[in-house]
């Protein structure tokens, strides 16, 4: 039997090698069945269901951790449907108590993903222009939101979650949002508000093969961040 399950691991880590679009959205087409059989309290598989995606969830992890290692340019190809797939696979209390990179640093290492600490949300931005929400809760779908004509290069959070800027290499735009935010009593606004836009210098980035070595975007206080160019440019914008 073990052999057997051995086999079956090394198996699925060479299709999801060979054909990594293939693996991670399928695996993103599962969960998604899952939580919408799980959000009907009535249907009587979603436990068994849980069962057997839960069985198999750090073999998952694992076979994404290889992808961002071996093939980092497929998986941000799917970085929404692989992040899907990170998400239910990890324990969300433990999440909720680490935090992303620390309870799964692979995914950390895409310029567009983003995670905060202050208000244990996770974003990430999409290669179709779309930015990701993602609340630590039991089941959810992630919220999208249009923020760019072209995909997103690099999100990054400020330190205390209330402001988010994206940028894009395609479109050549750097935007600041604000987060929704919320008190004890559910006050608040509950959306994703886009406050400014900055046009941004083109990047030479024809012989960069990496997606991770192209930018990122650093805060250096609560209202200014730097862009960080793979051909050298460092630029300050501010909120």
């Amino acid at each position: 039997m073990a052999d057997t399950c051995r086999s079956a691991r090394h198996a699925l880590s060479l299709i999801a090698t060979a054909r990594p679009p293939a693996f991670v959205i399928t695996m993103a087409k599962e969960v998604a069945r899952y939580n919408a059989l799980a959000q009907n309290a009535q249907h009587q598989n979603a436990h068994a269901q849980n069962h057997t995606l839960a069985r198999a969830s750090a073999e998952i992890l694992h076979i994404i951790e290889l992808l961002v290692e071996k093939i980092p340019n497929d998986v941000a190809d799917l970085i929404v449907e692989a992040m899907d797939v990170t998400m239910f696979c990890l324990d969300l209390n433990t999440l909720k108590a680490k935090g992303l990179p620390e309870l799964f640093p692979a995914i950390c290492r895409f310029s567009m993903v983003a995670y905060c600490q202050s208000t244990k949300r996770v974003w990430v931005g999409a290669r179709n222009g779309c930015l990701a929400l993602y609340e630590m809760k039991q089941h959810s779908r992630c919220q999208l939101i249009t923020a760019h004509q072209g995909a997103i290069t690099a999100v990054a959070v400020n330190s205390d979650g209330k402001y988010l800027a994206t940028f894009s290499h395609v479109d050549n735009k750097l935007k600041f949002w604000q987060t929704p935010s919320s008190t004890l009593f559910g006050i608040g606004s509950q959306q994703t508000k886009h406050l400014r836009t900055y046009a941004t210098p083109p990047i030479a980035a024809s012989s960069v093969s990496n997606i991770l070595k192209l930018v990122r975007l650093v805060w250096v206080d609560k209202t200014s961040i730097f862009l960080l160019t793979v051909d050298g440019q460092e630029l300050k914008y501010t909120v």
